[in-house]
């Protein structure tokens, strides 16, 4: 996975939902398409932000994305046990 921030649409504003969803700002950056400007003045004010968000982004898909994350999530649903997950190993 690239150290990159993931620029995207405001996931709380437009409401798709996934298993375990990013934290805007955090995460990733959310965009409101009604006011994008909005993002604009953040991501000038605090050029650093996107250095952060890219870290921690990274390491929420790696946690909550991975192949191991998700076979553990699928093994849940499927009622069949799982083991404890330890997500660190990759």
């Amino acid at each position: 996975m690239a150290d990159c921030a993931n620029i995207n649409v405001d996931l709380d504003l437009y409401g798709p939902e996934l298993p375990v969803m990013p934290e805007n700002w955090k995460h990733y950056v959310g965009v409101d398409l009604h006011r994008p400007d909005k993002a604009i003045e953040r991501l000038c004010h605090d050029p650093t932000i996107l250095e952060e968000v890219a870290r921690q982004g990274r390491q929420w898909a790696l946690d909550h994305y991975s192949l191991k994350a998700m076979a553990i999530r699928l093994l849940g649903f499927s009622g069949i046990p799982s083991p404890k997950p330890h997500l660190h190993g990759h």
